[in-house]
């Protein structure tokens, strides 16, 4: 189990730095991510993090998103969600995140996509 929850890979893609989200968001993953993230975030503002190993999303996970998409808008950048798969797509739109976090289906479009509108 540990061999899965590597810690976040920081990649450039432009002015988008590309975070790579371990299996699990849960109590015992969320503290060292968080604090890796926030610290990536001093230096640069705009994050994209990328969920495609992402199979658990618990509540501290969700807590995580929703600090990290603050502190990016602190810091007048942005944060951006992307490969979400359907069961972590479905918790993120229960609990109605789907309305601030700005989600997108890939990597490459997160990084590449000018604006971002959330759904109505």
């Amino acid at each position: 189990e540990a061999e899965n929850e590597a810690p976040p890979v920081p990649q450039a893609h432009g002015q988008w730095r590309i975070v790579k989200m371990p299996r699990r968001l849960d109590a015992t993953t969320v503290p060292d991510v968080t604090e890796k993230c926030l610290a990536m975030l001093d230096s640069q503002a705009f994050m994209v993090l990328d969920c495609t190993k992402l199979v658990f999303l618990t509540s501290a996970g969700l807590a995580m998103l929703a600090q990290l998409h603050r502190a990016a808008e602190e810091k007048e950048g942005a944060l951006r969600v992307a490969a979400c798969s359907e069961d972590v797509l479905r918790v993120i739109q229960m609990t109605r995140f789907d309305r601030f976090l700005a989600l997108f289906d890939d990597v490459t479009s997160a990084a590449e996509s000018l604006s971002y509108s959330p759904p109505a």
